[in-house]
């Protein structure tokens, strides 16, 4: 698929009081082994994007290539900047380490829509909200990213605006049989819990 995987994971999870959202269980899994067995599906290079690499097991490691922010601080931004600087692949897709259902299926579904429509992204757009971290990417956008960090600019909206980009909407999604529900992210304790209860699986 000549597709990296890319995993941010570099937030201070302040609304999970500190716990780290990819160790959490989803069932007998890790979010972050879902991730990355799902990854894999398509991905010939997986990045986990971390300033904690010291909290993730032995296993992840072993299975994926651990990198750090150059430009710390700075939001997803950073960690998009960091991978692809290090991306062996002509196309990124960048998911946040908080979305238990990420889809091999949808992400490969839009890097053919990003190259047919010759795009520089393709991002999923729905019920009128774009969701960039499940978006794949060109790899060379990376020097965009780049120079919005040089200049103090962080929001990812801000990059989205400076490419390209074919937004992928609910037609889209049911037209090729794909699930919405690769974009649900967990973001604090009592969606975790919830997210639990409801025998997520």
């Amino acid at each position: 698929m000549e597709i990296a995987g890319v995993i941010l994971a570099g937030g201070q999870n302040r609304r999970m009081h500190g716990q780290m959202k990819a160790l959490l269980p989803i069932g007998e899994e890790m979010i972050i082994e879902r991730q990355v067995r799902e990854m894999k599906r398509i991905c010939q290079q997986v990045i986990l994007v971390t300033q904690q690499p010291e909290v993730f097991p032995a296993w992840v490691k072993r299975e994926v290539q651990v990198i750090g922010d150059e430009i710390a601080g700075c939001g997803p931004l950073s960690g998009m900047d960091a991978a692809f600087a290090v991306a062996a692949t002509p196309y990124v897709w960048v998911v946040a380490c908080d979305m238990p259902y990420l889809s091999a299926v949808v992400a490969a579904a839009l890097k053919q829509e990003l190259e047919r429509l010759r795009k520089e992204a393709a991002i999923p757009r729905l019920q009128g909200k774009d969701h960039p971290l499940h978006g794949v990417y060109r790899v060379d956008t990376g020097e965009r990213i780049r120079e919005l960090l040089l200049r103090k600019q962080y929001r990812v909206k801000e990059l989205l605006q400076q490419l390209s980009c074919a937004y992928v909407e609910e037609r889209f999604f049911a037209e090729q049989d794909l699930s919405t529900r690769c974009v649900i992210n967990i973001n604090t304790r009592e969606e975790y819990e919830a997210f639990v209860k409801q025998g997520a699986s």
